[in-house]
């Protein structure tokens, strides 16, 4: 298996080639219910700091919400396989 950040450079070079450097990836939030609705559009990106800035920013939208769970949206990728959910992995 290729180590992830050897698959970032390799995704962020594609998308410069594919969509230019103006290009901006997004990553979209919403709230159903009591499940906070994480949908990305592939941005290679999105790493653990970002998500603790995103956090902070949703924080104040979500202040009045009761949140119970967080769902992944992969409507953009339908075709994608996302495993059993577990690994074998210690990371």
């Amino acid at each position: 298996l290729l180590p992830a950040s050897t698959l970032k450079i390799l995704t962020a070079y594609l998308a410069i080639q594919r969509w230019g450097l103006d290009h901006h990836f997004t990553t979209d939030f919403y709230v159903e219910g009591s499940t906070l609705w994480i949908k990305g559009y592939g941005d290679p990106y999105l790493v653990s700091e970002e998500l603790l800035l995103i956090k902070s920013a949703l924080a104040p939208y979500l202040r009045d919400k009761t949140i119970l769970q967080i769902g992944i949206d992969t409507s953009a990728f339908p075709d994608v396989d996302l495993g059993r959910g577990d690994s074998d992995n210690p990371y």
